[in-house]
């Protein structure tokens, strides 16, 4: 396994593409927060200061967070499709590894990188919860702390997801547009026709509902159902797509050329 993330580090760290587009995801990031207070609907403040202090700040950090998960599964697409373009997994097999292997370096360092986010949106949480709760105490921080473990499955999913549709098209481009489409309003399209019962664990949707709703100003003065605990079935669901989806990818590398 060390092996595997060893190699997968020594690609990326000379990789340029790779470096700009974390570096825009994190710098995007980080303007978006900054900037939550400036949200309003009309008349009404969005994320006023109650909703982005301590325990409340996880919920909206995890929501907010997993629409950016969209960049990260579009890092993952073009790491994978480069490694056809340039050859790299052709070379990889060559030197010793095998198809297997070509498929969980990427995911190794799929979860690295759903990590790293992770850690990230969590300083941009306990930051900003920290600027805004007059009342501090290790209770109320950490009251609602699973939100992050939910945000990293989504990030996992999104992104197993994204690496699936790169293994199946290989090209950079089709696979982000198809990966895309499919993540935005495909899938949505797809559900209009099906039973909501059983279309809230379709991919897309039960990824999105590890974090459903936010803890908003607006949202909670209206009659709609909130999610008020960041423990769910969908926690379960997300792990059983992404190890699908690793499976699909597997089989996707074993029975084509390379």
């Amino acid at each position: 396994m060390r092996k595997l993330l060893q190699i997968e580090y020594l690609k990326v760290s000379g990789y340029a593409a790779f470096k700009i587009l974390m570096l825009g995801y994190f710098l995007a990031a980080t303007t978006l927060f900054l900037s939550l207070h400036n949200f309003s609907f009309g008349p009404f403040q969005i994320f006023g200061q109650e909703t982005l202090k301590f325990p409340y700040v996880w919920q909206n950090v995890a929501f907010i967070g997993k629409f950016l998960n969209l960049g990260l599964g579009i890092v993952m697409i073009l790491l994978i499709g480069n490694e056809f373009s340039f050859g790299t997994a052709k070379q990889n097999l060559i030197d010793g590894l095998s198809r297997t292997q070509l498929v969980i370096s990427k995911y190794l360092l799929l979860i690295v990188i759903a990590l790293g986010a992770t850690v990230f949106m969590f300083f941009v949480g306990l930051l900003m919860g920290w600027a805004n709760s007059v009342t501090i105490t290790s209770a109320l921080i950490f009251k609602n702390i699973g939100f992050m473990l939910s945000y990293f499955l989504h990030a996992f999913g999104l992104m197993s997801m994204a690496a699936f549709i790169a293994y199946l098209f290989r090209k950079t481009a089709i696979a982000t547009m198809f990966f895309l489409a499919y993540a935005v309003f495909m899938e949505a399209i797809l559900r209009l026709s099906i039973d909501a019962d059983f279309t809230r664990y379709f991919p897309s949707k039960t990824l999105s509902n590890l974090i459903s709703t936010p803890y908003a100003d607006l949202v909670s003065g209206m009659d709609l159902q909130l999610q008020n605990e960041a423990w769910n079935e969908y926690m379960i669901l997300a792990v059983f797509y992404a190890l699908i989806f690793f499976v699909l990818s597997v089989q996707v590398v074993r029975k084509r050329s390379l």
